[in-house]
């Protein structure tokens, strides 16, 4: 008989005096007599105190969360006719036994009964109190449920004439949970979509049988059978549903495998450990470095591993340096290289700047010496810090996006390489999973400097598809050969599993069944085992006896709890914390997996700091966070990132916009002074909160510092979010400006040059134009939109931008020097492409003279170097090389490195054109060597290229031939489709020189469709030269006049003089022609097309065309007979040719002088 409290409603259990649910007197009334389960507190009448309890606590301060559970619905078959068939009271006290069964099997696999719904109940497993695999104690609350039903069958079958059934349905996925009443059944209920399909797949369920969804199965198949159904229309939902049929447990379960972990004593990595230290000791002993990459799921050991390695290296006397991804920061342009250098620099994210500027000046002193200024401004920036040199700033201002990465590239490899003068180096680069991609672009560039350097980098990652990390690994591959290292890490074998679980674990008597248990449900991932372990400790069943851990007698391990995924686990572990606990651990999981405790305090405010620390302290005991003692970041980090995640996912959406408001405000205020270090966190976390207007500050600044990184597709990201909020939230023009202005750059270094113009137009409305502060961001939008069209070679629409900016500020009537330099720059690039080079020199001209004597230095530059383009192509090559050199000087001065690898190309050309060959050789190598500091492969390339051209006019065909295939095989690395032809044009000009026709013929033959698909006549028409040279030197002279004709259908497109083609192509091929005359014995032809070819290459200083024109003449003379002629050809070309240094040249024609002799 129990007895009502009439505090709360509960019922007691008989002989209790004060109340179980409230503590409130039992007052002296008669006993009710009630149906067991009549009233939702009689519940707690079925359940030990321990789980009333629990559920009390944890139903409570879990209200209000995001939880992943396995809902169950059951409900009896047949109902109506049950009611037909035996009298009102017979049924209630038949469904009353019933409900009560169901509840019995909810309680005893931890299950909590949402509501009883008529002869039915809905219950959810994993919330409040969560479970590490609530799927399976659901699964197995509902075979109790058919078992109990079995067996009050036999008890009712004789009265009622047939056996009870029931259907079951079972789904597992997120839902909502909270409070909505005062006792422990009305106070707490879940809703979404998972319980209404849950609901729907009971409804679906035969008598008899229980249905469970796709998650449900796929989470407990190795551990129960199922026969799959068609797929399932539900009512209410849209979708096919997939369904299961549960037959029941397996006789022999399977391995029920999890997907992460986290660290634990290494064990079953030897072979690993040895390949890595093997790697690393060769580094040492050769001098050059190498690079292992390491694969692996989460919690497999990878850390680890990369620990054993530390011990066992430091005695080497090897340097070691850290950085670490983070899931949070993959935003923060070159994160894992902010940490490594913070490592380096042994200082914390919060030192104070000029204890960071001090201590980065010493060591880079001290490693680089008198190169360190040139290094330490760029170390700055990427450590956002203010310059130290005002000149240096000036220079970095400068740079454009792309040069200033540059820099930051060569100044991190260049202080590396110096430390590893004074000894190896080991850079270890943790979760590059979630590395961003201007760190991952750094390290692809650190990877092509290590070959002559002791530098042995690792890299972490858990396995990853496609992304940049998966080219610069397939790049290291190529590129680094026998220096590169592949680990990837697999679970381990049982027996390591279990030598495993007995060093973390020696209990003597631990009983081989739950030994079992334990190494099964690990599957073989390290930290599955160690939370399960921690799982235990956490319950009661082992605890701590001085040194040894011990098994407690009374533990029951029969229902032992095991994760079958890890969320889940630590879910259940974080519902064992009290409440201020886990509102700390939900605040830190908001901030990130690593946090300081003044962000923590600053948003609990209702929590002392002296609380919030011992409450921390008690975490780390738990093992739920470490503290950061090392690591130079924060104060304390959660002991896994799934930990955090897992955390996170708890809170509901407007509970976690909420938390990040706070957060970025208590960001705001703890880092006033340096918030340039955290704009991508405050766009994180502002971007995630109802402060959407401080979102939009803290976006345009993530969109324009990205874009300044060169991280384009981030910045990209950034502003199209602000484009979303601008609708929405309250801004001014300026900021309108900047995130159309911004987005429209970022299209057009990416090349799409229409979507570019639909965003600039639309920052052109918020330009004032009245207003004279704004006209040079009116006439830079406007050239910007030029430039649009101009990489579309669209000029008309080009020169329409740049004559309404000229009208504009004719029409400001203010001095706007510079933006008038850059109009006329632009329009005489225009003329310039159009081959109007009178037009474009004034134009230039009318712009230097703005200019030169203002610090536009880039501007001035590039004039110079447009200037050496119209000289070139007027064959005034020595006003061209003098512009060249000019703009060289000043590109070298502003450190714009980008720029003096176009100069120094363009100079080095020039030079061969101009037969110097010499100094085209110091140019190119110079060349080549900027390129290669740069790291910027496809630079590389280029330049093995023009060596190698180089070297085939200097007759130097061995070197040739390297250089030639040092470019092909990088640009097919590379993918450099453009270079890849010309490099293949070049090595048919090699087997020319060689007189190896055949070959010739073989790859011009291959290289030629993809001139003429391009429809590229220029390059066309030296492949056909080339093409008829090959056949001349086989001696088919009807395949050479093949070409010729090939060659005559191009030009006559260009009239009858072929002015429209480039001058020094039109002496080519009077040349050739000239050549193909004399084999035909035409000689006044063959005359008159190498006296205009020579005069031609006379006018253009083209030394050696001039020598093989008059090389070509002194053969015409040798067919007509005119021997002095033909000597003084030869001598003179000679001459020629050994000047500037064409040995293979001035060698045939020494041949051909000596023959006349010796005639």
């Amino acid at each position: 008989m129990s007895t009502l409290c009439t505090a709360c409603g509960f019922n007691n259990p008989p002989g209790m005096r004060f109340c179980g649910n409230c503590g409130a007197r039992l007052s002296e009334v008669a006993p009710t007599h009630q149906d067991p389960i009549s009233s939702p507190g009689d519940l707690g009448v079925m359940m030990g105190a321990d789980l009333i309890e629990r559920f009390r606590v944890a139903g409570l301060q879990a209200a209000g969360q995001r939880r992943n559970v396995t809902v169950l619905f059951v409900d009896l078959t047949d109902y109506t006719r049950l009611a037909e068939e035996i009298d009102s009271e017979d049924l209630y006290d038949i469904i009353q036994q019933f409900i009560n069964l169901l509840v019995a099997a909810v309680y005893k696999f931890d299950g909590m009964v949402d509501k009883i719904v008529g002869d039915g109940l809905m219950a959810l497993f994993g919330a409040p109190i969560g479970h590490e695999n609530n799927a399976e104690l659901a699964l197995r609350s509902a075979l109790e449920m058919q078992q109990g039903l079995a067996v009050f069958n036999q008890k009712v079958q004789g009265r009622l004439g047939h056996a009870l059934q029931m259907h079951i349905g079972l789904h597992s996925g997120t839902v909502i949970v909270g409070g909505v009443g005062s006792n422990m059944l009305m106070d707490y209920t879940a809703i979404g979509d998972t319980v209404n399909l849950a609901h729907r797949l009971e409804e679906t369920a035969g008598p008899g049988t229980m249905m469970v969804s796709e998650s449900v199965f796929r989470q407990t198949r190795m551990l129960f059978d199922y026969e799959m159904v068609p797929a399932l229309s539900l009512k209410g939902i849209q979708r096919k549903v997939t369904g299961y049929k549960l037959i029941g447990p397996k006789d022999r379960p399977g391995r029920v495998r999890g997907v992460e972990g986290l660290t634990s004593p290494m064990v079953g990595r030897d072979t690993e450990l040895t390949q890595l230290k093997q790697a690393v000791m060769a580094t040492i002993s050769n001098q050059s470095g190498g690079f292992a990459m390491i694969f692996g799921e989460a919690g497999i050991g990878k850390s680890r591993l990369l620990a054993e390695l530390r011990a066992q290296v430091r005695d080497e006397k090897v340097a070691i340096y850290e950085g670490q991804s983070l899931t949070y920061r993959r935003s923060v342009a070159y994160w894992i290289f902010l940490d490594l250098m913070r490592n380096y620099l042994g200082v914390s994210a919060n030192a104070p700047e000029a204890q960071v500027r001090a201590r980065l000046a010493e060591l880079v002193e001290a490693n680089i010496g008198d190169s360190a200024g040139d290094t330490i401004p760029y170390l700055e920036h990427l450590l956002s810090l203010k310059p130290s040199s005002p000149t240096a700033a000036v220079r970095i201002n400068q740079l454009d996006a792309d040069q200033l990465r540059q820099q930051i590239f060569i100044a991190v490899r260049d202080l590396f390489v110096a430390e590893s003068q004074q000894r190896p180096v080991l850079l270890i680069l943790d979760d590059l999973h979630w590395a961003d991609d201007a760190s991952l672009d750094l390290l692809n560039f650190l990877l092509t400097s290590i070959h002559s350097a002791p530098i042995y980098i690792c890299g972490i990652s858990r396995p990853v598809e496609g992304g940049l990390l998966t080219q610069v690994v397939a790049q290291a591959e190529k590129r680094l050969s026998t220096q590169y290292l592949l680990i990837q890490l697999k679970s381990l074998p049982q027996e390591k599993s279990e030598q495993l679980l007995y060093q973390l674990l020696t209990i003597p008597d631990l009983p081989l069944e739950l030994r079992e248990q334990i190494v099964q449900r690990a599957a073989g991932v390290p930290f599955y085992l160690e939370e399960i372990l921690r799982m235990l400790i956490d319950d009661g069943i082992i605890y701590r006896d001085g040194i040894h851990w011990r098994l407690y007698p009374e533990a029951d391990i029969s229902s032992l709890g095991v994760p079958d995924n890890l969320r889940a686990l630590i879910l259940a572990r974080f519902d064992r914390l009290d409440q201020q606990q886990r509102r700390i651990l939900q605040v830190s999981a908001v901030i990130g997996r690593e946090f300081s405790i003044a962000v923590v305090e600053a948003v609990l405010t209702s929590m002392s700091g002296a609380w919030i620390d011992d409450q921390l302290s008690q975490l780390v005991e738990r093992g739920f966070i470490v503290p950061q003692l090392d690591s130079h970041q924060s104060d304390y980090a959660f002991r896994h990132v799934l930990t955090s995640d897992a955390i996170y996912s708890t809170l509901l959406r407007k509970d976690r916009a909420d938390l990040h408001g706070r957060v970025g405000e208590a960001t705001e205020a703890l880092y006033a002074d340096r918030l340039s270090e955290y704009i991508y966190l405050l766009a994180r976390h502002y971007s995630w909160s109802p402060r959407l207007d401080r979102a939009l500050h803290y976006l345009i600044l993530a969109g324009q510092k990205s874009a300044r990184d060169y991280i384009n597709e981030q910045a990209r990201e950034y502003f199209e979010q602000c484009i979303q909020l601008l609708s929405s939230v309250a801004h001014d023009d300026s900021q309108a400006f900047a995130v159309y202005k911004g987005l429209g750059d970022v299209l057009v270094f990416i090349g799409e040059y229409d979507h570019a113009r639909e965003y600039y137009h639309l920052a052109e409305k918020f330009i004032d134009k009245d207003d004279l502060q704004q006209a040079s961001v009116y006439v830079d939008l406007l050239r910007k939109l030029g430039t649009t069209f101009e990489r579309q070679s669209d000029y008309d629409q080009v020169l329409e931008y740049l004559t309404q900016a000229q009208t504009y500020l004719t029409n400001c009537n203010a001095d706007l020097s510079n933006e008038w330099a850059r109009v006329w720059n632009d329009i005489g690039w225009i003329h310039f492409r159009r081959g109007n080079f009178e037009k474009a020199s004034e134009l230039f001209q009318r712009a230097l003279e703005l200019v030169v004597d203002t610090d536009s230095y880039s501007v001035i530059a590039s004039i110079y170097n447009r200037l050496g383009g119209v000289a070139y192509m007027q064959g005034n090559w020595d006003e061209a090389a003098k512009y060249l050199r000019n703009s060289i000087a000043i590109r070298e001065a502003i450190g714009d490195d980008a720029g003096l690898v176009s100069s120094t190309n363009n100079l080095g050309n020039l030079e061969i054109e101009m037969g110097r060959y010499d100094d085209a050789l110091a140019d190119l190598k110079r060349n080549f060597d900027l390129v290669k500091r740069l790291g910027q492969s496809d630079g590389i390339s280029v330049a093995y290229n023009n060596l190698g051209w180089l070297y085939i006019l200097r007759g130097e065909l061995d070197e040739a031939y390297d250089s030639l295939n040092s470019a092909l095989e990088l640009a097919n690395q590379i993918g450099f489709t453009s270079l890849i032809r010309e490099v293949r044009k070049n090595f048919g000009e090699l087997y020319l020189a060689k007189e190896q026709w055949e070959q010739a013929q073989s790859v011009l033959l291959e290289v030629m469709p993809t001139f003429e698909k391009m429809g590229a006549n220029d390059q066309l028409l030296t492949i056909y030269r080339f093409l008829g040279e090959a056949a001349v030197g086989k001696g088919d002279l009807d395949q050479a006049f093949q070409w010729s004709h090939k060659i005559d259908e191009i030009t006559q497109q260009y009239g009858e003089n072929m002015d429209g083609l480039p001058t020094l192509l039109r002496g080519e091929l009077l040349c050739f022609k000239g050549m193909l005359a004399i084999q035909v014995q035409e000689y006044e032809q063959a005359n008159r097309n190498l006296e205009q070819s020579l005069e031609i290459f006379r006018k253009l200083h083209s030394r050696l065309k001039i020598g093989r024109a008059l090389h070509q003449i002194g053969c015409l003379a040798i067919s007509k007979g005119n021997q002095q002629l033909a000597s003084d050809s030869f001598s003179e070309a000679e001459t020629i040719f050994r000047e500037i240094g064409a040995s293979l040249d001035a060698c045939r024609a020494e041949e051909a002088r000596l023959a006349i002799r010796e005639a």
